[in-house]
């Protein structure tokens, strides 16, 4: 039997060198004994390393506006030279496309050109929650697609009721978490660590994000000010904004670098997630569980997917201040309480759980 040759096709290099959640796990799994891709064909990166155990074309992408305005579909022309000379020279291709619809839409019609679409198994890595396409432009983006893979069964749910048809067959893999940084620490580590960052005394709650209003920072800023006006033992760190403005019982810690993120998480009591938009996976909120925060959540998105009732509170109306006020008292008296997470992300991927689902699913796509 030939051998069906596997392809990851990427328009952003890999490693790369930004601070991404999906391409920091392919970089773990294209150099872990998990990977199953023959090639890698992805734009170029800005990473002095490289990937050492699969062979890696980098492609440069076409964005000359002249050029694509008249040609539309040659952005990732130099992609596609590449595959078809693999293609060509073999029986059996799976092309795994990561979360990129015109890469996908581009890949589509050079099959379809090329009469290669018998021999080639298509499958869509999707790493939001929804593209909310318009119900033609996605079918246009269906038509050669094998199998999507989406971040929880609720955005699935969610895409097989917007669309009039979801014809391609669907898995769902959550994303992992490095469970060897984010992970429970004992009472007294925790206790150090607070009289390390002056916080001993205080109950620490902790909001982590880019600076971006679909985060709800501003949302949470003004709750704190009302619900924790008169409180000395509280505190809340903003981790990922830089702000001159004092506010009380607040500290703004600007971005801190990826690999001491996870410091944060266990410094902190409580941590708050209230995203406004439909988050597809919510990684920060992921980490928070498995560092045992008591965690106070948006429900937006698939975060109910992976987040138990156990490892904190849902907010249902995350628009509404009133909500937050609520859920801040609660998660602090809980805190007072008995409250523990002795199991805190069990459910949750850890790295090495999510390679060997993905390769499942990469292999099990052939026609």
């Amino acid at each position: 039997m030939a051998k069906t040759i596997k392809i990851l096709l990427s328009e952003h290099g890999l490693p790369d060198t930004k601070n991404g959640s999906w391409t920091q796990r392919l970089k773990y799994f294209l150099e872990s004994n998990y990977n199953i891709f023959d090639h890698v064909i992805c734009g170029p990166t800005t990473s002095k390393q490289r990937l050492n155990k699969v062979k890696t074309t980098y492609c440069k992408v076409i964005n000359n506006r002249f050029l694509l305005k008249l040609f539309p579909n040659i952005k990732f022309k130099n992609f596609m030279n590449s595959l078809k000379e693999i293609i060509a020279n073999n029986d059996n291709v799976i092309v795994c496309v990561m979360d990129n619809i015109r890469l996908n839409n581009e890949l589509s019609l050079f099959l379809e050109q090329n009469n290669f679409k018998s021999k080639v198994s298509v499958v869509f890595y999707n790493c939001g929650y929804s593209y909310f396409l318009e119900d033609r432009e996605h079918k246009m983006f269906c038509r050669n697609i094998d199998r999507i893979i989406f971040l929880t069964q609720s955005a699935y749910e969610f895409n097989k009721a917007k669309y009039s048809e979801l014809i391609p067959e669907v898995s769902v893999l959550h994303n992992p978490v490095d469970k060897n940084l984010f992970k429970l620490i004992s009472k007294e580590a925790k206790t150090n660590l607070l009289q390390d960052y002056n916080l001993q005394e205080k109950t620490v709650f902790l909001w982590l994000s880019h600076n971006r209003p679909k985060k709800g920072l501003k949302i949470i800023l003004k709750a704190w000010s009302i619900w924790a006006k008169e409180r000395t033992d509280v505190e809340l760190l903003i981790v990922g904004v830089d702000c001159e403005d004092r506010l009380e019982n607040v500290k703004f810690l600007g971005k801190i670098p990826s690999d001491k993120v996870d410091t944060f998480y266990k410094l902190a009591h409580i941590y708050l997630f209230p995203t406004l938009w439909k988050e597809g996976y919510g990684l920060s909120l992921a980490q928070a569980i498995c560092s045992g925060c008591y965690c106070l959540t948006a429900t937006n998105g698939g975060v109910k997917d992976f987040m138990f009732k156990t490892d904190g509170e849902f907010i249902e109306h995350p628009n509404f201040i009133k909500d937050w006020i609520s859920g801040m008292e609660k998660a602090y008296q809980d805190l007072k309480g008995s409250w523990e997470n002795d199991t805190a992300g069990s459910q949750i991927l850890s790295l090495e759980q999510w390679s060997e689902k993905f390769a499942d699913i990469i292999v099990n796509s052939e026609k």
